[in-house]
């Protein structure tokens, strides 16, 4: 007569009496845990079981053998279900990766020309009214390009593929460049910004230039944008 039910692997392949843990365990007499099998029933019922088996030791030198058997169906399925969910928001973050850096690329090709016509017009005898109209629409480009590098990393951050570009790097000409950026800012809502670099502060280091001047222009334009007085 047919069986009842059907063992096999988790993958369905049919298996053999000797490779069941308890036959297992009579042939090698180690011990075995947490081996998962399926049990296939007739309705089209399919059991996961963890089955753990150990030898006993007997006076005759018998090898017998104890199980503990636990039905682990809805935690495989959890289980499954998590490593699905884990997989499609990984292929969901490197497609909006690919996605971005492809946007970011086309959108700062035609900015780039913009900014460089900028820098030409600005070579070109212009009033001073003139040569203002041309330095804000270059900081303004420049700004937006910041931005767009900025969404560019942080999906870079969130795949895990951030790489820092370690060279050497002047701070205090850095920091001097942060704050003449928001010189006018600063000057248009009656602030007075100012820096000052301590003494004990060296000057020549080993970093990432771009990123520290990412983490620079964050603190400063924070602290433009929320300070009303002094």
């Amino acid at each position: 007569d047919a069986p009842e039910w059907r063992a096999t692997d988790l993958d369905g392949n049919p298996l053999p009496v000797r490779d069941m843990p308890f036959e297992r365990v009579r042939r090698t007499g180690k011990a075995v845990r947490d081996v998962r099998h399926a049990l296939n029933w007739p309705d089209g019922r399919r059991q996961i079981l963890s089955i753990n088996a150990a030898p006993v030791d007997r006076p005759d030198s018998e090898v017998r053998v104890v199980c503990a058997i636990r039905d682990v169906t809805a935690e495989t399925a959890d289980e499954a279900a998590l490593r699905d969910a884990v997989l499609r928001a990984r292929e969901a973050t490197e497609a909006k990766s690919r996605f971005l850096a492809s946007m970011s690329h086309e959108i700062r090709t035609p900015l780039n020309g913009v900014i460089g016509m900028m820098e030409v017009l600005a070579q070109t005898p212009l009033d001073p009214e003139q040569r203002d109209y041309v330095d804000t629409a270059r900081g303004s480009g420049e700004a937006l390009v910041g931005i767009v590098n900025d969404v560019l990393d942080f999906s870079k951050i969130e795949a895990g593929k951030l790489a820092l570009r370690i060279t050497d790097l002047d701070l205090v000409a850095t920091l001097e460049e942060v704050v003449a950026g928001f010189a006018e800012r600063a000057h248009q809502k009656g602030l007075e910004l100012v820096h000052l670099v301590d003494d004990d502060v060296p000057n020549e280091l080993r970093g990432d230039p771009a990123r520290l001047r990412q983490v620079l222009t964050n603190l400063v334009g924070n602290a433009v944008k929320f300070t009303e007085e002094g």
